[in-house]
C-alpha cells in the first residue's frame, strides 16, 4: 500500500512539474530591462499553450504561444529607465509567476577571460588591491549594484540555463563579484548617478542605468543564443566562444 501510495505521490508531482512554467535562471527576481527597448522573456510551458506576459509598468498584457519542446519567447515594450522597481506575471492557465524587484534602465556588454573572471577576492596568490575594504564596504552599494554569474562551462549539447540569479551587492555576496566590473559599476554610480549591474564569469554583463543593475534586450537575446542554439548551429557552448557567437549573431 505504501508503495502503491508514494508510486501515485511521485506521478502526480511529474504531472504537476510539467504544467508549470519554467523560467531560465537570469529571468528572475532582480533582474534588470534595458530601457526604451523591446526586451526578450522567454522560458517553457506545455507545448501548445499560450503564455501572457504582463509587467506592472503598463497594464498591458503580451500573449505568445509555446511550440512543439514548450519553448516560447516575446518581446516586451519598455520605458524610461527609473529607480521604482516593477513587478512581471507571467502565466498560462491557471499556472503564474511573478517576477519582483524588477528594474528598467541601460546595459552595457564586456567579455573576456580571466581577467574579467577575477572575483573582487581574487585569485589564490593573486589578490585585488583593498579588495577587503571594498567588500567590507560593499553594502553602500545594495539596491545600486547587482550581480549574476554565468559559470565556465563545456558542454556537447545547448543548455536551457545556467547560473544562478541575481544577487544584491552586500558583504556576503560581493567577494564573488567579477571585480572589473564591480569598480566599473561604481564608477557608474558614482559619477553618473546612475545604479550598475553586473554579470559576470566568462561573459560579464555590465549595466550602469538611470536604474539599476543589468541584462535584457539584447543581453537577453544573446543568453538566448548560448543556451537555445548553442556554439554555430547547436553543437554546444564552450567557454571562451563568446566573442564568436556575438560576432556571428552581428552584435558586435
Amino acid at each position: 500500500m505504501k508503495r502503491l501510495f508514494f508510486t501515485i505521490l511521485a506521478l502526480w508531482l511529474s504531472l504537476s512539474a510539467m504544467g508549470q512554467i519554467r523560467l531560465p535562471s537570469q529571468v528572475g527576481d532582480y533582474m534588470v530591462l534595458q530601457q526604451n527597448t523591446k526586451a526578450s522573456l522567454w522560458g517553457w510551458a506545455p507545448k501548445g499553450r499560450t503564455v501572457t506576459v504582463s509587467p506592472s509598468w503598463s497594464g498591458d498584457r503580451y500573449s505568445v504561444k509555446a511550440d512543439e519542446d514548450g519553448f516560447w519567447k516575446i518581446a516586451v515594450p519598455t520605458p524610461e529607465g527609473s529607480f521604482e522597481e516593477k513587478t512581471i506575471t507571467i502565466s498560462e492557465g491557471k499556472n503564474s509567476v511573478e517576477i519582483k524587484h524588477v528594474l528598467i534602465g541601460e546595459v552595457w556588454l564586456g567579455s573576456g577571460q580571466s581577467n574579467m573572471e577575477m572575483p573582487l577576492k581574487g585569485f589564490n596568490n593573486c589578490p585585488v588591491e583593498d579588495s577587503m575594504q571594498e567588500i567590507a564596504e560593499s553594502g553602500r552599494y545594495k539596491g545600486k549594484i547587482r550581480y549574476s554569474t554565468i559559470p565556465t562551462t563545456v558542454v556537447y549539447t545547448p543548455l536551457e540555463s545556467s547560473g544562478d540569479g541575481w544577487k544584491e551587492c552586500i558583504p556576503d555576496n560581493a567577494p564573488e563579484f567579477g571585480a572589473a566590473g564591480y569598480f566599473f559599476a561604481k564608477n557608474l554610480v558614482d559619477v553618473l548617478d546612475v545604479v550598475a549591474g553586473e554579470q559576470g564569469g566568462e561573459f560579464l554583463l555590465i549595466a550602469g542605468l538611470v536604474a539599476v543593475g543589468v541584462l535584457l534586450g539584447l543581453v537577453l537575446d544573446v543568453l538566448d543564443v548560448f543556451f537555445r542554439e548553442g556554439l554555430q548551429g547547436g553543437k554546444g557552448i564552450f567557454a571562451g566562444a563568446g566573442l564568436v557567437i556575438l560576432a556571428d549573431q552581428n552584435f558586435v
